[in-house]
């Protein structure tokens, strides 16, 4: 279930990501990322976000979508392209509906759309964060980031 959560977590992310983000040529790992000021800035505004409402209600549907998911989300039978195509997603859980909690298309749909709409919100609430998240370079998104990962591990390894 744990794991579901994060592969989850990680398609809402890039799918969010990529409905907003302009093609660009020079790779996440090439680009010059933030200044040190910025750095300590998003790392610090992370970890509160963690701790907002609208971060614990985020999480929550999150993890009640991933539960209702059951085991279609077992990487062995998640096609790699699905994970930032929301098309190729919905056609995945459709194919396999009875694999899962939802009793229709339709509730996956709605569910979606709340989460999507969850998500958008917790953006919009920490807008200069995500913008920062945005132009960090891959070390800087990663160790941003580090609190949840922390935590999924965490809750992974039962500690």
């Amino acid at each position: 279930m744990k794991i579901k959560f994060f592969i989850f977590c990680l398609f809402f992310y890039l799918n969010s990501n990529s409905q907003t983000a302009k093609l660009n040529v020079e790779t996440n790992s090439s680009k010059v990322g933030l200044t040190k000021e910025e750095f300590n800035y998003a790392c610090n505004e992370f970890k509160k976000m963690m701790l907002t409402d609208a971060y614990i209600q985020n999480e929550k549907k999150s993890r009640d979508f991933a539960d209702k998911m059951g085991n279609i989300l077992d990487y062995k039978n998640l096609p790699i392209d699905s994970i930032n195509d929301k098309s190729l997603y919905l056609k995945l859980i459709e194919k396999n509906i009875k694999k899962t909690k939802f009793k229709s298309i339709e509730e996956v749909k709605i569910e979606l759309e709340d989460q999507v709409a969850s998500t958008e919100k917790l953006e919009k609430e920490n807008h200069k964060l995500y913008e920062l998240m945005k132009k960090a370079n891959f070390e800087q998104f990663r160790k941003i980031n580090q609190p949840f990962f922390d935590k999924s591990r965490k809750e992974l390894l039962g500690d």
